[in-house]
C-alpha cells in the first residue's frame, strides 16, 4: 500500500469512529435521563409505602378480610 492510500484508510476509520461515538453519546444521554426518572419514581414509590406504613397501625391491616 502506498502512503496515501494509508493515509485515507485511516481518516475513513477516524470517521467512522466519530460517527460511532457520536451516537453512543446520545445513548449515554438517553440513558441518564431514563436513570433519573427511575429515580424519581422509586422516591415517590418509598414515599406511598412510608405514609401506608404509619397509617397501618391507625386504621388496621392494608389487606381485606380472609385475604390472608
Amino acid at each position: 500500500m502506498t502512503t496515501l492510500t494509508d493515509v485515507m484508510k485511516a481518516l475513513r476509520e477516524v470517521i467512522v469512529m466519530n460517527e460511532r461515538v457520536t451516537t453512543l453519546a446520545g445513548l449515554v444521554d438517553k440513558l441518564a435521563s431514563e436513570s433519573v426518572e427511575t429515580r424519581e419514581r422509586l422516591v415517590r414509590v418509598e414515599t406511598v409505602l412510608e405514609l401506608a406504613f404509619k397509617a397501618a397501625p391507625n386504621r388496621g391491616p392494608l389487606l381485606p378480610p380472609g385475604g390472608e
